[in-house]
């Protein structure tokens, strides 16, 4: 899913239809909404997101095994990021995100599409999509300023 266009009122997401399927139009996404839908899921206590300390690190280094082997040699970030593992991530919320940071700290990898979806921040300019040491190195200075990542 790639942003066609912001603007101040509305995120325009472009899908791509998977093959054989016709195109669907693009969904539009007032900025009301989607701040909205943010704060209900932040509100609301699902599964794995009250665990402690000891039991989250546990369970986000069994997800990221996980994810790591079932993604295999995946290219598509889209594909890698709609993995359930991947996806059960970004379902701890805000209190995986320092294990995030740290796990990109150390091992730089995808991770950037979990940490924009749980932070609802996007620190990484456009120049350097796609070059993931760079994006990570970004993402660990913003969790650094954040005192997210000590």
């Amino acid at each position: 899913m790639k942003p066609v266009s912001e603007g101040k009122k509305f995120l325009v997401v472009k899908l791509k239809p998977k093959r054989g399927f016709r195109s669907e139009p693009a969904l539009q996404f007032g900025t009301q909404t989607l701040r909205r839908l943010a704060k209900q899921s932040k509100a609301r206590p699902r599964g794995d997101r009250n665990l402690a300390r000891g039991e989250l690190e546990s369970r986000f280094a069994q997800l990221v095994t996980r994810w790591k082997k079932e993604r295999g040699h995946e290219s598509s970030i889209e594909r890698m990021a709609m993995n359930e593992a991947y996806q059960q991530i970004i379902g701890l919320g805000p209190q995986v995100v320092p294990l995030l940071l740290r796990e990109m700290e150390l091992r730089p990898s995808h991770w950037d599409w979990a940490l924009r979806a749980i932070t609802g921040k996007n620190p990484v300019p456009a120049a350097f999509r796609g070059r993931i040491k760079e994006m990570a190195r970004i993402w660990v200075e913003w969790g650094k300023k954040r005192s997210k990542l000590s």
